[in-house]
C-alpha cells in the first residue's frame, strides 16, 4: 500500500508542478504538458510491466533493465538528486515567470543551481524515455510468452 501511495502522491505533485508551469507559460504550454505525459506514461508502462513480468518492485530489481535506469532506482543519492533538481528547475521557472526576476539573474549562486538543476531535468526526462522503451518491450516480451507456449 505504501508504494502505491507514494506513487501516486509522486505522480499528483509532478502532474501539478506541469501544469502550474503551463498556466505560466502559455506559449510553450504544450511543453510542459509533453513532459506530464511523459512522466505519468513511463511510470504506468514501468508498473504495468512489472505487474505482467510477475515482479514484486519495479525499483531496478529486473536485471534486463537499463544501467541508468537501475541506477536511479538503486542508489538512493542519484534518486533523491535528480527529482531534487527537477524539482527546483519548476520552481525556479515558476518564480521566474511570477516575480520581480532581478534577484532571480543576479545572484550568481541560484543561476548555478539552476544550470545544475537543468541538468538533473534533463537527465530526469531522459530516464522516463528508457523508462518507455524498456517497459515496452517487458509488456511485449509477456504478451507474447503464452503465444510462444501454445505453438
Amino acid at each position: 500500500f505504501g508504494a502505491v501511495l507514494d506513487m501516486v502522491l509522486d505522480r499528483i505533485s509532478t502532474a501539478s508542478l506541469f501544469a502550474i508551469l503551463a498556466n505560466a507559460y502559455p506559449n510553450i504550454a504544450v511543453i510542459f504538458y509533453f513532459f506530464l505525459g511523459l512522466d505519468l506514461g513511463s511510470h504506468w508502462l514501468q508498473m504495468c510491466s512489472t505487474y505482467m513480468a510477475g515482479d514484486l518492485s519495479h525499483k531496478g530489481d529486473n536485471k534486463d533493465e537499463t544501467f541508468i535506469v537501475r541506477m536511479y532506482y538503486k542508489s538512493r543519492f542519484v534518486l533523491t538528486a535528480l527529482c531534487a533538481c527537477a524539482e527546483f528547475f519548476g520552481c525556479y521557472l515558476y518564480c521566474y515567470a511570477k516575480t520581480e526576476t532581478k534577484w532571480l539573474t543576479e545572484n550568481t549562486l541560484i543561476q548555478a543551481v539552476f544550470v545544475i538543476s537543468a541538468v538533473g531535468f534533463v537527465l530526469k526526462q531522459f530516464i522516463n524515455f528508457v523508462q518507455i522503451k524498456t517497459s515496452t518491450h517487458r509488456l511485449l516480451e509477456a504478451e507474447n510468452i503464452p503465444n510462444k507456449k501454445a505453438d
